[in-house]
């Protein structure tokens, strides 16, 4: 995955090899907002691996709870804390309570017993987060709610560790450090991941300059037909991941049916503790 900003360099890269115009850098940028805002309505696969993280002095601190504002519609799908720096590969996720009275109730009964550092209670009220409420541990385990676009984590978090959020929706502010999701399949290993994206993007936004400032009337409607396409090209692509193969179902049923004895992945005859396998052999 790649940030906003290295996104957007290189769309404008592609669209403008000479240089982009620096009176329009802002315009642009907008134009590659729209674009992948776009694409996030009409293509599951580039609304549903939005990524926000929030560092420890962006949150705010209130009765023990860190709490943040979420992104305009946003379906959250996970919750994780992570220690600061370049560590992703140690998250801790929380575990969701649909009801707020429920979780508030939680955190009455529970916040007494966390102190700071200096042993003292831990104070209550709202207020920007800081090291002052450190506990000097990291939650292996925490609780979390939604409540009128906001999420409200308990326990708080260290001043050494940043919140992820792990959403669906559409992205309609991009931070320079916002992550985008390049492709489909979450490939990050190719150096063209995302290409097909950019190559879009890139003459959707050519085809605005020109219909805006050049007046080429010709060019603006050549890049508009390439966006076009390529946009088809990209919902296309998407939908044909999201449709099981019938090939790969016909494959795979003769384990759960009887023909294949003699394998070991074949579950047998279905019981009590294998009953969802058997289940899966009707058509």
């Amino acid at each position: 995955m790649k940030t906003f900003s290295e996104f957007l360099s290189e769309v404008m890269q592609t669209a403008f090899p000479e240089g982009e115009p620096e009176n329009l850098v802002s315009q642009h940028r907008a134009d590659v907002a729209e674009c992948l805002a776009f694409l996030q309505r009409h293509c599951d696969c580039y609304s549903t691996k939005n990524v926000d993280v929030y560092p420890f002095c962006s949150t705010f601190y209130q009765c023990s709870m860190t709490v943040v504002g979420l992104p305009y519609k946003s379906r959250v799908q996970n919750v994780f804390t992570m220690p600061e720096g370049n560590k992703w590969c140690c998250p801790i996720f929380g575990e969701y309570i649909a009801d707020y009275d429920v979780f508030i109730n939680r955190v009455n009964r529970f916040r007494g017993t966390l102190k700071n550092n200096d042993g003292q209670d831990l104070g209550g009220g709202v207020s920007i987060a800081d090291s002052s409420t450190d506990k000097d541990w990291r939650a292996n385990f925490f609780h979390y709610t939604i409540h009128r676009a906001r999420l409200y984590v308990f326990p708080h978090i260290e001043s050494k560790e940043r919140l992820g959020v792990d959403w669906h929706g559409v992205r309609l502010k991009w931070r320079d450090t916002d992550y985008i999701p390049l492709s489909y399949d979450f490939d990050d290993s190719s150096q063209d991941d995302g290409i097909e994206l950019r190559t879009a993007i890139a003459a959707k936004v050519l085809a605005e300059h020109h219909d805006r400032y050049t007046q080429d009337s010709n060019m603006a409607d050549r890049q508009m037909a390439k966006w076009k396409y390529l946009v088809q090209e990209l919902i296309w692509d998407c939908r044909q991941t999201q449709r099981p193969s019938l090939k790969h179902q016909m494959e795979y049923r003769g384990l759960f049916v009887g023909e294949n004895q003699e394998s070991e992945c074949d579950p047998g005859q279905p019981t009590e503790e294998n009953a969802y396998a058997g289940s899966i052999t009707q058509p």
